[in-house]
Order: structure tokens, then C-alpha cells, then sequence
């Protein structure tokens, strides 16, 4: 495993990352995809 701080350029990466483990798993996150992929930038 590979522990990295992510920075700005990251964040895309990141985001279709967390919104895809999400929508495999939400119960081991505080939140749902639904609730979640409203809060994408535009």
C-alpha cells in the first residue's frame, strides 16, 4: 500500500475514486454516491 498526499492536480483522480467506492460500498463511508456526487465542481 502506498500512502500519498494528494494535491490539486489529484483531485479528479480522487473524486471519480472515492464516487466509485461509493457506489460499491457506501456503508463503509459516512455518506451515499447520491448525497455525494452533488457536491462536484463544475
Amino acid at each position: 500500500m502506498e500512502i500519498k498526499i494528494i494535491d490539486k492536480s489529484d483531485w479528479v483522480s480522487y473524486q471519480k475514486l472515492r464516487l466509485t467506492a461509493l457506489k460499491v460500498a457506501h456503508e463503509a463511508f459516512g455518506s451515499t454516491y447520491e448525497r455525494e456526487v452533488q457536491f462536484i465542481e463544475q
